[in-house]
């Protein structure tokens, strides 16, 4: 049954425009130019980033009966995996773009949202039903966490991609070997961080339908592996990964 929801943060027009902005951007087919590449993946991963939290917030009134420990842990990754993205651009990846300095303004503008997203993280581990001494969760107060910085989040990635133009970075001195040497050194990272079994299928399951993304991951990561994960390990969790939707099928839970 589909249902009317203030969708808070997610409704404010700066918000909607910058999602347009990674979406038409990361729609486009692969660029054959090496320097358009840099922009058209991080608009890809930029719009996956933001399916993922539009999901866990929507249904933040749509958890199932005895089910808040799947919603939990989707949640949790979904506003962690924003955190570790800005931390893996600051460590691995913005120092290869001339020493950091052509990436300063983005980095500056982490620290704007930065200590607000911890604070959702905390709210988070306050509710966290594997702890004895877990509050009672309230999607209302979830919500209004999230909406503290999540415009100031969404215009700031759609800032980053104007910083990685294809002759923004050409006329910067950027090389191939530094942003082969960036993607190289980030994706290093990201395999020592991730839960494979787990961030796997959120990520997928964020990807809209018409984007290459990851365009590292073979076919049968995609449609093989992938899909044995998400039965295997996180089979609970699939109902509140964004491709499902299900704030479009079923009334809200009471007010919280």
């Amino acid at each position: 049954m589909a249902v009317s929801e203030d969708w808070g943060s997610l409704s404010d027009p700066d918000v909607i425009e910058a999602r347009d902005v990674y979406y038409n951007i990361g729609i486009r087919p692969l660029p054959k130019d090496r320097y358009a590449q840099e922009q058209w993946n991080m608009a890809q991963l930029h719009t996956c980033v933001m399916n993922r939290l539009e999901g866990v917030y929507k249904n933040a009134t749509h958890i199932a009966p005895h089910d808040f420990h799947n919603y939990w842990a989707v949640a949790y990754d979904a506003v962690h995996f924003l955190h570790e993205h800005h931390e893996t651009e600051e460590g691995h990846y913005f120092p290869y773009f001339d020493g950091g300095n052509l990436m300063i303004a983005n980095e500056n503008q982490h620290a704007e949202f930065a200590e607000p997203i911890l604070e959702t993280l905390a709210y988070l581990d306050s509710v966290n039903p594997s702890k004895p001494e877990a509050q009672p969760f309230f999607a209302s107060k979830f919500r209004a966490s999230v909406d503290r910085w999540l415009v100031t989040a969404a215009k700031h990635m759609a800032a980053e991609l104007g910083t990685l133009d294809a002759e923004h970075l050409k006329r910067s001195g950027v090389t191939v070997h530094d942003m082969d040497t960036a993607k190289e050194d980030v994706g290093k990272h990201t395999m020592s961080t991730q839960v494979l079994k787990y961030s796997l299928p959120a990520i997928m399951a964020a990807v809209p339908r018409d984007f290459d993304f990851p365009r590292e991951l073979p076919w049968w990561g995609k449609f093989i592996l992938t899909p044995m994960l998400a039965y295997c390990f996180g089979y609970g969790r699939m109902k509140y990964y964004w491709n499902a939707k299900r704030w479009e099928k079923t009334a809200p839970n009471p007010p919280s």
